[in-house]
């Protein structure tokens, strides 16, 4: 059996978005999910149909811990990790019980992953290299009887990626990174009103076009048409002396591996985030 796990929390409009995509390739694939919500009927009513734990939402290491733990009654083949903000197509889904039939025991990510921001409409691909991010993540049986189904401790709220990876280190369990491209997989993660993470990631990443989730039957014309807030969360409107209503011109220096050598046009949040990775200079246009 295959379980995924996934924490909900505000953003419902995004979130039963996401829900109703995965009732309806769990027609086709009979995977289990485990749903944990913190705000009562409403969250109950989104989780509609699956396995649903009401749980406090701080910390999350406590709210991620009780969903792996729920997992344990479905007696899982392995358990995936989840956001109520993820998408993954259906190779990805045909790649974890294909480690299944294959009988794998290493934990197992994903080195890249690709962010939808609604407000820009704009998707980007990103990698972070040799480690993986926390969606996606597959945790084979024999390493959830090892960590007791507990994969996260602390009283914590960010940083859980890291969290799992060292407590997983700490107990000797090996960990498989892998592409996307080598499974033909689309996994992403849309930044819309809330976020745990900064929005801004999805302007680090090389910009590709968002076509590519509707061939994988993501549905990017329901995540459009979802209501924007006026006053977005936890993005500024004036960062670091730029201006967020800015268009600037970017030079970049050849350190990013996806913004390539040729100028590009920014916003201000956007060039505050290039700067502090040191990808190159910004000039005014002016």
């Amino acid at each position: 059996m295959l379980v995924f796990i996934i924490s909900i929390y505000k953003r419902p409009e995004l979130t039963k978005i996401v829900l109703d995509y995965y009732r309806k390739l769990n027609k086709i694939y009979p995977f289990k999910i485990v749903i944990a919500g913190s705000e009562g009927e409403s969250s109950k009513k989104l989780a509609k149909g699956f396995d649903y734990i009401e749980v406090p939402n701080f910390p999350l290491t406590d709210k991620n811990n009780f969903m792996m733990q729920r997992a344990k009654v479905h007696n899982p083949d392995a358990v995936v990790l989840l956001g109520s903000d993820d998408f993954i197509c259906e190779n990805v889904i045909k790649y974890y019980y294909s480690l299944i039939e294959a009988k794998e025991t290493e934990v197992v990510g994903f080195y890249d992953l690709y962010f939808y921001s609604t407000q820009h409409e704009y998707l980007s691909h990103y990698d972070c290299g040799e480690k993986s991010f926390g969606a996606g993540r597959y945790f084979p049986k024999s390493v959830l009887e090892l960590i007791n189904y507990k994969g996260w401790k602390g009283d914590l709220n960010k940083g859980l990626d890291g969290n799992n990876m060292r407590i997983l280190e700490q107990r000797g369990v090996k960990h498989r990174v892998v592409e996307l491209a080598d499974i033909d997989g689309l996994l992403v993660d849309v930044k819309h009103n809330f976020n745990i993470s900064n929005k801004n990631i999805t302007f680090v990443g090389k910009q590709v076009n968002k076509q590519i989730m509707a061939r994988k039957k993501i549905p990017v014309d329901k995540i459009d048409a979802l209501p924007i807030e006026k006053t977005v969360v936890n993005q500024p409107k004036e960062v670091s002396g730029f201006d967020y209503n800015k268009v600037y011109t970017f030079i970049p220096n050849g350190k990013s591996k996806h913004l390539g050598l040729e100028p590009i046009k920014i916003t201000g949040f956007e060039a505050e985030l290039f700067i502090k990775k040191g990808y190159g200079d910004v000039k005014t246009n002016d």
